[in-house]
């Protein structure tokens, strides 16, 4: 583990028309996405994996984010969690395709793993 950072939210110091992808660095493969619009909107896509590294949901392409969303695998383990409010922490557990944990967060702290590069875009 690389470290722990602070938890992230959809909003707050974020500027206007800017994102941040979570990328796995083995494949180059964007795993989350979201983005914050010039009208103030979220947009948000992303390819879900589970610990065995199978595809549990993916969302292509940005996509406008207004209500609450949750992802989970079938075992119930949560993926996912986007607030409905963007000035709340955003939930989630990132896998690759091979079932590696690159990245987690409960809300209030951010653990990063081997294979996770986060871009600006």
């Amino acid at each position: 583990m690389r470290g722990g950072t602070r938890a992230t939210k959809l909003n707050g110091t974020r500027r206007t028309g800017s994102g941040t992808a979570f990328v796995d660095s083995t494949s180059d493969e964007v795993l989350l996405h979201f983005s914050t619009e010039d009208d103030g909107s979220i947009r948000i896509s992303y390819h879900l994996y589970d610990a065995k590294g199978e595809l549990v949901a993916e969302k292509e392409g940005l996509k406008a984010h207004s209500t609450e969303l949750i992802v989970q695998c079938s075992k119930g383990e949560q993926l996912l969690s986007v607030p409905k409010d963007p000035n709340e922490h955003i939930r989630y557990r990132l896998y690759n395709k091979s079932g590696l944990l690159i990245t987690s967060s409960d809300g209030q702290r951010t653990r990063i793993f081997g294979m996770l590069r986060m871009d600006t875009r």
